[in-house]
């Protein structure tokens, strides 16, 4: 791959341009990682374990299942959208710490398209 850098043309190595991505994308890491502590301080210091939490998401419709595979043992109730191109999932988990709420979220988030309320 060819990157201008300084009006000159270099070639860099998977492993150079790999490292050259990460330093691009470090700075929405850390702001990633702060959103991510500030959400679980608030959490623990709102709540009283264990709890039951609420998800909620709108999903393209295609994509409905990949959401409900995710929460595969608890109950999620649908509700489409006018048009049937969306469709708004409701899901109620027991949750025994603020990490337990985390880790769902990060794992829903690999699913194109899908919103967080």
């Amino acid at each position: 791959m060819n990157f201008n850098t300084s009006g000159k043309r270099v070639l860099l190595c998977r492993e150079a341009r790999i490292k050259f991505i990460k330093g691009l994308l470090a700075p929405f890491f850390y702001v990633m990682e702060d959103k991510i502590e500030s959400f679980r301080l608030k959490l623990e210091a709102v709540t009283v374990w264990p709890t039951l939490y609420m998800f909620k998401f709108i999903v393209p419709a295609e994509d409905k299942d990949k959401v409900k595979d995710i929460f595969n043992s608890h109950e999620v109730k649908e509700r489409p959208s006018r048009n049937g191109k969306y469709v708004s999932l409701t899901i109620h988990m027991l949750a025994n710490s603020a990490e337990q709420i985390i880790d769902k979220y990060l794992e829903t988030y690999k699913v194109k398209g899908i919103i967080a309320l």
